[in-house]
């Protein structure tokens, strides 16, 4: 049994840490489950400064970790199961307060091997910097604008009004739409990529200033790919739409629940693999999931990176060991 802990930051229900824990203990690997939802009720963490330094520790129901008794992080769910937001001041304060302890508190962690340090993570989400890296890198991505500015995108249609454009926003696509949080059929709404109206579009585009969002040209590809990235390996899969539920002809979405899905193994040419990899080192990861088109008029093109990506169907479906390759990545330091 080695040593050193390797936490696996999610929490108890999610798939994806079960089967990395699972993978982890078949190779000898001591690990733990970490749900930073419990804290502060039902967790406790001190970080002590003396002449000898500054001490990190997090307890938990006895057990506890600090940053000389762990190796390895994957940052998988850091928040924990999706909630409920609260209303209550006070419980928004606390809230507040304890996730910027916990983002501080593991800013002590430096020596260990993350995937991918929070930080990195952050900064690695913004989508108009992950266009602007992946040109430079060689990816072809689609024409773009990103803006509030209803003269720029009203230009930017006429310029290109013969070319189908989606929409989609510039951070999540997951929205409250009520602010009643017992409002359960109104509570959550997911933006998925469309091709959009452009005089649908035009009629009410002064509500642009409002909110910026990401204009760019569809793909109209032949099918979608994803490339899950660890370390210097990839495992790319085919995905396609076996059967449409409901989506609708102008749905470009691959995520879209009213999509059948199919996922099988594909060879991704060696050189997208190699800017795969570059890309998601220059923004600081060490894992992403890469969301890429493939049509026979433009070759490759990119959409977009996710440094917490879903890559449980590339394994279950389409057969590749991912999270094997994952466990022995967070082992081997």
């Amino acid at each position: 049994m080695k040593t050193k802990q390797v936490l696996v930051v999610s929490y108890p229900e999610d798939g994806s840490a079960k089967l990395l824990l699972r993978r982890l203990k078949e190779i000898g690997q001591s690990c733990r489950l970490v749900d930073l939802s419990k804290f502060p009720t039902l967790a406790r963490s001190t970080v002590e400064y003396s002449p000898a330094g500054v001490s990190p520790v997090f307890k938990e129901k006895g057990f506890s970790f600090s940053d000389k008794t762990v190796k390895s992080i994957w940052w998988r769910r850091p928040k924990g199961k999706i909630r409920t937001a609260t209303r209550n001041p006070i419980e928004k304060y606390i809230e507040t307060e304890s996730e910027i302890f916990i983002n501080s508190f593991f800013s002590f962690f430096e020596d260990v091997k993350w995937v991918s340090h929070p930080e990195r993570t952050r900064i690695a989400n913004y989508k108009p910097l992950q266009l602007k890296i992946a040109q430079s890198i060689g990816f072809t991505i689609p024409r773009t604008l990103i803006s509030n500015e209803p003269e720029a995108v009203t230009n930017f249609f006429r310029l290109n009004w013969d070319l189908p454009l989606i929409m989609k926003p510039v951070g999540t696509s997951f929205v409250r739409i009520s602010k009643d949080i017992e409002d359960t059929e109104n509570r959550n709404l997911t933006i998925y990529t469309r091709i959009i109206d452009k005089e649908l579009v035009l009629k009410s585009i002064k509500m642009l200033t409002n909110c910026p969002v990401i204009f760019q040209e569809a793909a109209k590809q032949e099918f979608d790919l994803r490339a899950t990235v660890i370390g210097d390996t990839v495992f790319t899969v085919k995905i396609g739409h076996s059967k449409d539920l409901g989506a609708g002809k102008d749905n470009v979405d691959w995520r879209n629940h009213k999509l059948k899905r199919t996922f099988e193994k594909y060879n991704l040419p060696s050189h997208i693999q190699k800017m795969s990899v570059t890309l998601t080192k220059a923004l600081g990861l060490n894992f992403s999931a890469i969301d890429l088109a493939y049509s026979k008029k433009k070759g490759y093109t990119f959409f977009e990176i996710n440094p917490q990506g879903q890559w449980m169907p590339s394994e279950t479906i389409a057969g590749y060991p991912i999270s094997k390759t994952l466990a022995l990545f967070l082992s081997d330091c």
